[in-house]
């Protein structure tokens, strides 16, 4: 719940990502390797919502992937390193919104 003029940011795996079936990876405690799991919203399914909510977008960022982010993907990269990085690299990462209550 917001306050007029209230900011919610909201950050996501990015819609393409998740399309492609790719999960948010974390650590837990034991250092064992588990996902966030994703369901896919277009950028429109979020517009819709905030528009619901009262929600002004003031701006929205998508970060692209880094030959580095593309390396954690340890499986593609492990196997094929050089088509992971020409497939994933420049991708968009996340999806970062700013909002703001009317």
């Amino acid at each position: 719940m917001l306050r007029p003029g209230g900011h919610l940011v909201i950050s996501v795996l990015h819609p393409f990502q998740a399309f492609l079936g790719w999960h948010a990876p974390f650590e837990d405690e034991q250092g064992r390797r588990r996902f966030v799991r994703e369901h896919t919203h277009t950028h429109a399914d979020y517009l819709a919502a905030f528009r619901a909510a009262d929600l002004h977008v003031r701006h929205c960022v998508e970060p692209k992937l880094a030959p580095a982010d593309v390396e954690a993907k340890r499986r593609a990269f492990r196997h094929v390193p050089d088509a992971a990085l020409a497939a994933y690299v420049g991708l968009p990462a996340v999806l970062v919104w700013d909002t703001e209550k009317t």
